[in-house]
Formats: C-alpha cells, sequence, structure tokens
C-alpha cells in the first residue's frame, strides 16, 4: 500500500515536470517568435545621397537633435541645415537662398515648396539585411543598366535586374522569385516581399 503510494506521487511530480517543461519550451518558442523587435531594422526616410540635376545631394540626420545636415558641395552651395516636422516633412534652411519644406513620398522622392524635386535612384553598393551586410549591388555589365545582386554570403545565386522606374527594380533572383524592390530612401530598399535592406 505505502509502495503503491509512493508510486503514485512519483508518477504525479513527473507528470507535473513535464507539463511545466513542455509549458516552459512553448512559451520560450512563442516569446522568441513574437519579438522580431530584437532585429529591428532602421529605415531612415532621408539619410543617403540624393541626387537632383544628375549631381549627388549627401543628406545626413542626427535623431537625438533632430538635425539634418545638407550637403551642397555638389552645387558648390553652403551646407544647409534643417529638421523633420513629421515623418513625411522637412524644413531646411539654404543659407544662400531661403528655407524650404519637402515632402518625402516614402517612395524614393522629395518634393520641394519651391517646386523641384530630389530622387534616390541609386541601388549600387553594399547593403543590410536584418543589420548584417550581406548582399551588393552592382552593373551586371559595362555601358549596360542591368544590375546584379551578389547572393554569395548567403550560399545563393545572383539575381539580375533592371530599373523599371526611377526609385523602383524588378529583380529575378532564380532559386525565388521575381521582386521589386523600391528605394524607400538613397538608404533603404523594401522588397516586394516585404523584406528590408538598408546601408
Amino acid at each position: 500500500m505505502k509502495f503503491q503510494r509512493s508510486l503514485s506521487l512519483i508518477i504525479a511530480t513527473n507528470s507535473v515536470l513535464a507539463i511545466s517543461l513542455t509549458s516552459s519550451l512553448t512559451t520560450n518558442v512563442g516569446t522568441a517568435q513574437a519579438t522580431p523587435q530584437s532585429n529591428a531594422v532602421e529605415c531612415s526616410p532621408i539619410k543617403g545621397v540624393w541626387y537632383y540635376q544628375g549631381k549627388g545631394i549627401p543628406v545626413s540626420y542626427d535623431e537625438r537633435q533632430n538635425v539634418i545636415t545638407v550637403n551642397m558641395s555638389n552645387f558648390r552651395r553652403p551646407t544647409a541645415k534643417g529638421r523633420m516636422l513629421s515623418a513625411n516633412q522637412i524644413e531646411v534652411n539654404f543659407r544662400d537662398e531661403t528655407t524650404f519644406r519637402g515632402t518625402l513620398d516614402g517612395a524614393g522622392k522629395i518634393s520641394w515648396s519651391n517646386g523641384t524635386q530630389w530622387e534616390a535612384n541609386s541601388f549600387y553598393g553594399s547593403w543590410k539585411y536584418e543589420n548584417k551586410f550581406g548582399p551588393k549591388i552592382s552593373r551586371a555589365r559595362a555601358n549596360n543598366d542591368e544590375m546584379k545582386i551578389d547572393m554569395s554570403k548567403y550560399g545563393r545565386p545572383p539575381a539580375l535586374g533592371n530599373k523599371i522606374g526611377s526609385s523602383q527594380a524588378s529583380f529575378n533572383f532564380p532559386d525565388d522569385a521575381v521582386h521589386t524592390a523600391t528605394l524607400v530612401s538613397p538608404n533603404c530598399i523594401k522588397w516586394s516581399n516585404s523584406t528590408t535592406w538598408t546601408k
């Protein structure tokens, strides 16, 4: 009788431990899947080299101070300073002219209050996926607009593509599918499969 009680207690204890362990594993897996924020990708709407009349305009942004710095040296003009007014509105003081407001369309364009427009139009360079450098975009052939993405970091074949607009391109990944890339800003690509690359 005492033996049966002891055996029942052992079985009951083991069952509780098994349930507890299963619950713990489920919670850990669920937590890991539910918190991708740890790999959150910063997609700046303003940073990078914008283009106007074929010339590059490097723009940097200090988020803590909310200060935009615009390098106008390619136009032989002084550096301009500004700030973010909202997620898609900026204000910049061009010292040799005046203060203008710009609207970011989230698809590679800044439309200014003086009627001019700057574009993000260069896909070339090394990109980060999940905050780690991997993909590299370059010209596929000399004197050709076709682009190539080096995916060797992931053991994948290169993808080939072409621009389909000033800030959009279509790439064929031979081991996957055809995806469209949109330059949100010079330093951020958003893909049609919902992934994001940054510089």
